[in-house]
């Protein structure tokens, strides 16, 4: 979540016309976007379950005339689950480019990259079976989950007049 910037909810039967999803409603997430003015924080985290982690998220123009805005959000980050001789590291990198190209067309080039690791997440304990054999701990590890998952997309915005405009 640390790359997300807000979330909306479409709730009702209108939500099916964007595409398969149920009458419920539609969760549409939104990664922070460049913008015009400079900001950043760096955070360092640190503290139980042997928590360890570095994230940043700075912005702001590449340019005087404030044409060009970048945006470059990074966390890496590792930590015990709460099952004992289980862990989890996480890594996160989203790097987002703004191009003005007229006062009513802007281009918006967006990628991300992330990687989840967890290793040992079931029946890392030793235990005694009913009929009375003795299964022990397995070793840390054992059972893995591991995603990387990276994606690019660009944004088109147009306005054409004061009530109409494209967004792509």
């Amino acid at each position: 979540t640390y790359g997300v910037e807000r979330i909306e909810y479409l709730r009702g039967p209108a939500s099916v016309l964007y595409g398969s999803s149920i009458p419920g409603g539609v969760v549409n997430s939104i990664t922070k976007r460049p913008t015009p003015d400079a900001r950043g924080e760096v955070r360092v985290r640190g503290g139980d379950l042997d928590r360890l982690g570095l994230a940043a998220d700075v912005s702001g123009p590449l340019n005087e005339a404030g044409t060009v805005l970048y945006r470059l959000v990074a966390l890496d980050e590792k930590y015990d689950l709460p099952t004992p001789r289980t862990d989890k590291e996480e890594r996160y990198f989203a790097p987002a480019l703004t191009f003005r190209l007229s006062p009513d067309t802007e281009a918006t080039l967006l990628a991300n990259y992330q990687q989840d690791l967890i290793n040992g997440d079931a029946y890392p304990y030793s235990y005694w079976e009913p009929w009375g054999r003795y299964v022990p701990a397995l070793e840390k590890g054992w059972d893995r989950y591991h995603r990387d998952q990276w994606s690019t997309g660009l944004l088109l915005d147009h306005r054409f007049s004061e009530n109409l405009s494209v967004h792509s």
